[in-house]
């Protein structure tokens, strides 16, 4: 047994063995971990020693690094565990080690240090969506970017190292790997959101790369696109127009997909479709702003009086990857006014203008008296006048400056009034055009020579010299008096042009129940009483044409009113007509046929119809007669007097010549010219009887214009200083202020036949006009059937058959451009081009472009944009030509008369003259006068002759 015993066999062993040599075993058996190792550059290891069982003191740890000779020592103590412990911190470095206790030495081990793969060189390609147009971008040792859902991202690595492996790691774990091929890696995806993410390299030694740089891809927003409807840009109320032109801006960071305009009818708070129909609108889809215009043919909705169209456009990005954004733009709406609306917003605006006006005059007569004081407080004998004198007109030229103010508004809220008449047809062309006359006649008030006046005016009071300033106050009285007689003037001529318009409007209520009663009697015929609702909704129209039935009589007692203001007007035969309209009681039978239809009596319900057709329509023919009389009588009515007027100053005419001659040939005796100087004041007085005579008479009419007042005043003038050379015993001078004033007196003459004249024929400038704007709507509507067909074409590539059809379009577009262009040089040859505020020459541009466009087979979404171009300005065009009819640069009758030829002055101041002056008024057969005036013209003069021959 006690050779089991381990130590005891030993002994044994080595007792048996005698002859044999033993070592004596070392004390202490070293052991170190972890030996032979590789590890990372920066990383830390520790080494651990084991003696066996016996325990040192200490142990020495020796290390080297390889570029060191000597090893180094370092002495290491046990801890709790009896190991020896030491730890290599950050090793950049490789190194042998050994451990040794008393004379026992470990093995010499290696510590490897390796470098970790690292990227060296990083290449990020970015390439934005396709849809974006935007070019492809090359980042360089950067993997932080900020690009759109969709882009696509291309990695190229190169690494410090042979590869194993790299991979993208985005937190929080997906992991993309890339291709390898040594020291290069390669790789892509597509980003549609936020990620941070890391490069991860192995390399073939299963080294990983360590702390790597963490980037971060943001992803930008593809914004929605803007829209918005410039113009309008607001609800509207629609006259007559069966377009609307649209003015939509739109924008969008990368481009558009399409463009719609919605829209849904409304009538009578009723919806017709709960969905909005929509009508694709071209755009060009790269260019990432523009400006739509387009023109929306109205027509197919059939819109009536008080309907509503609700109407908003949409646009849709380009955006392929998350799909197109759509904006839409503010919801306005297009509504049909009634009759009754139309009127009452246009008789409010014309009462507070006509109310205005008449303030107006008011305070002018008041400041006429406030001059007035002035001037005679001016009458001192001191040089200079005091500063409360000048203080004081100061202020009465303030306050005439702010009247000729109030005027110019008063101006511009008429001219909205004639606007918003002439737009919906409520006005006929004899009231439309005393619309525009008035209209110059406003302009006439603040004339150049009253600011002048004001100027001289604030000049000498800076020198504050009496004579001067009382000088100058008599020029501004003077312009004042003018201008109050022009107010007064005009406040009496718009209460006839208002009383002209009532006819006008009436007319037009007429007109209208008689088409709804028209409409209402075909649906009664078609229609189902049995149905409930049918029913209701027929009796329900009916019953609203009782109160405006009751509206007309209201308006009919209005016109009364507003003649008897005026002696010469057909008072009676509106009072007549008034009572038969109300004898008719239409809105009481109107009530019972609403009734009748409830009741399910269909046949006296239409029998009750067709008589009130037949009441409107005989209304209708009344009133149309009651305005051609009024018209005739008030127009034959002024030209008698303006012919007793012209005759009476071609008389004084002859009668100043004869007087002229006579004092030419006066040696200078006083006793004659004194007895000249009478006649002269005798043919003054005349002329002062005919002034006042034309003062009332334009209080009727614009046939007196200005320019016959200021030719008549200088007449006046000049025989004045007639009278003054001939008290004066200046016989010469005399004669030639005598020869001045019968110049000005057939300078007035010819402008009262020139006058005459465009009343008989009853026609001007605006005949020219309205054949231009004619042919300018020709050409819109035959460029809008066009624009039509041509979107009709845009489907890709065009078929043979296709193409044929397309150069037929471009025909008809040179057709268009070629109408324009003559239609552009009569207006440059007439003088109108000024009044068409769109560029003519630039239209004929744009379409030259498109015929060419057309032409090449090339229709893409500019050649549709210039088309609707063309159209909207094409339409801005025609529109122009009605509002410039009243702008004060318009070309007046008046103005196209003075350019007459004017036959020699002595002409009409002799018999022979005169004469022929009476046979030119009585030509009337040749110059197509009509036969109304024709029998006015013969009676008038034959009426003359016999006076003539009586005396």
């Amino acid at each position: 047994m006690l050779f089991f015993i381990p130590f005891l066999n030993n002994a044994f062993e080595r007792v048996i063995n005698y002859e044999k040599e033993y070592t004596v075993p070392p004390k202490y058996v070293l052991t170190i971990q972890p030996g032979n190792i590789d590890v990372t550059r920066g990383e830390s290891i520790t080494v651990k020693i084991t003696t066996g069982e016996d325990i040192p003191n200490s142990v020495n740890l020796f290390t080297r690094t390889k570029e060191e000779t000597k090893f180094n020592e370092i002495n290491l103590s046990p801890d709790s565990n009896n190991i020896f412990t030491h730890t290599f911190k950050s090793l950049n470095t490789s190194l042998e080690y050994y451990a040794s206790a008393d004379v026992v030495e470990s093995n010499v081990y290696k510590i490897n240090v390796m470098d970790r793969p690292i990227v060296q060189k990083m290449e990020m390609k970015i390439t934005p969506p396709s849809y974006t147009k935007l070019p492809s971008i090359v980042q360089t040792d950067n993997g932080s970017a900020s690009v759109l859902p969709g882009t696509r991202l291309e990695y190229k690595i190169t690494s410090s190292k042979n590869l194993k492996s790299a991979e993208l790691v985005s937190l929080p774990g997906k992991v993309i790997s890339l291709n390898t091929d040594g020291f290069e890696a390669e790789g892509n995806f597509y980003i549609k959101e936020k990620i941070s993410y890391y490069i991860q390299l192995t390399d073939s030694s299963e080294v990983k790369s360590e702390n790597p740089i963490r980037y971060t891809i943001n992803i930008l927003e593809d914004k929605y696109p803007q829209v918005e409807i410039i113009q309008p840009g607001d609800n509207v109320e629609l006259g007559l127009e069966t377009i609307l032109p649209l003015v939509i801006e739109i924008e969008d960071d990368y481009g558009f997909t399409d463009l719609h305009l919605f829209y849904r009818k409304n009538v009578q708070g009723q919806l017709v479709a709960i969905e909005f129909n929509s009508i694709p609108i071209s755009i060009s889809k790269n260019e990432k702003k523009q400006e739509i215009f387009y023109s929306w043919d109205i027509t197919p909705l059939n819109l009536k009086a008080e309907e509503i169209v609700s109407y908003y456009v949409e646009v849709s990005d380009n955006d392929n990857i998350n799909g197109p954004k759509k904006t839409k733009s503010k919801v306005y709406t297009l509504r049909i006014p009634s009759l009754d609306e139309l009127f009452a917003n246009t008789d409010k605006k014309q009462n507070e203008a006509q109310s205005d006006l008449t303030k107006v005059f008011e305070e002018a007569k008041k400041l006429s008296d406030e001059l007035q004081k002035i001037s005679d407080e001016l009458k001192k004998d001191d040089r200079q006048i005091t500063w409360e004198e000048k203080e004081k007109i100061e202020q009465a030229l303030k306050k005439f400056e702010n009247l000729e103010s109030q005027v110019d508004d008063i101006k511009k809220q008429l001219d909205d009034v004639r606007k918003d008449l002439a737009d919906n047809n409520l006005l006929s062309e004899e009231t439309l055009q005393k619309y525009l006359e008035l209209q110059d006649l406003m302009d006439q008030l603040s004339s150049e020579e009253m600011k002048k006046a004001f100027e001289r005016m604030r000049e000498q009071l800076e020198n504050m010299m009496r004579n001067q300033v009382q000088n100058e106050l008599e020029n501004i009285q003077f312009n004042e008096e003018m201008f109050k007689k022009s107010l007064e003037r005009t406040v009496n001529l718009l209460k006839r042009i208002q009383i002209e318009q009532k006819m006008d409007e009436l007319i037009k209520r007429t007109e209208n129940l008689s088409e709804q009663l028209s409409e209402l009697n075909q649906q009664t015929e078609q229609s189902d009483l049995s149905n409930q609702q049918e029913k209701e909704a027929l009796a329900d129209k009916q019953n609203s044409l009782s109160e405006q039935m009751e509206n007309l009589e209201k308006q009919m007692d209005e016109l009364n009113e507003k003649m008897k203001e005026f002696d010469d007007m057909p008072q009676q035969d509106a009072e007549k007509l008034s009572e038969e309209i109300r004898q008719q009681k239409n809105p009481e039978l109107n009530e019972q046929t609403s009734q009748q239809l409830r009741q399910n009596r269909k046949e006296t319900a239409m029998q009750n119809q067709q008589q009130m057709m037949k009441n409107m329509q005989a209304n209708l023919e009344n009133m149309q007669m009651m305005q051609q009389n009024m018209q005739m009588q008030n127009q034959m009515r002024v030209m008698s007097d303006m012919m007793k007027a012209l005759d009476d100053i071609l008389t004084l005419s002859k009668e100043e010549e004869e007087l002229k001659n006579k004092t030419r040939e006066q040696a200078g005796s006083s006793a004659s010219l004194r007895e000249f100087a009478q006649e002269q004041n005798q043919i003054r007085n005349n002329l002062d009887k005919i002034t006042r005579r034309l003062g009332e008479l334009s209080q009727k009419t614009f046939g007196i214009t200005p320019e016959m007042g200021r030719a008549i005043g200088e007449a006046r003038r000049e025989m004045n200083k007639s009278i003054m050379d001939m008290q004066e015993n200046n016989s010469g001078r005399a004669a030639q202020s005598q020869e001045k004033a019968m110049k000005s007196l057939n300078e007035t003459a010819m402008m009262m036949k020139n006058s005459l004249e465009m009343m008989m024929e009853g026609q001007g400038q605006g005949g020219g006009m309205m054949s231009m704007m004619q042919q300018l709507q020709q050409m819109s509507q035959q460029q809008m059937s066009l624009n039509q067909m041509t979107r009709m074409m845009q489907q890709g590539q065009l078929s043979q058959e296709q193409m044929a059809q397309m150069q037929r379009l471009a025909q008809e577009q040179q057709m268009i451009q070629k109408s324009l262009s003559q239609l552009n040089e009569e207006a440059k040859s007439t003088g109108q081009s000024k009044r068409i505020s769109s560029n003519l020459e630039q239209i004929l541009k744009e379409m030259e472009e498109v015929v060419t466009g057309m032409k090449s087979n090339n229709v893409d979404d500019g050649l549709l944009q210039k088309q609707e171009r063309i159209l909207s300005k094409l339409l801005d065009a025609q529109r122009s030509i009605n509002e410039r009819d009243y702008e004060k640069e318009r070309e007046s009758f008046a103005g196209k008369n003075f350019q007459r030829e004017t036959p020699p002055e002595l002409l009409l101041s002799t018999d022979e003259g005169l004469q022929k002056l009476r046979d030119e008024l009585l030509n009337v057969s040749e110059e197509g006068y009509k036969k109304d005036y024709e029998k006015l013209i013969r009676k008038y003069f034959e009426a003359l002759q016999k006076e003539q021959i009586q005396n």
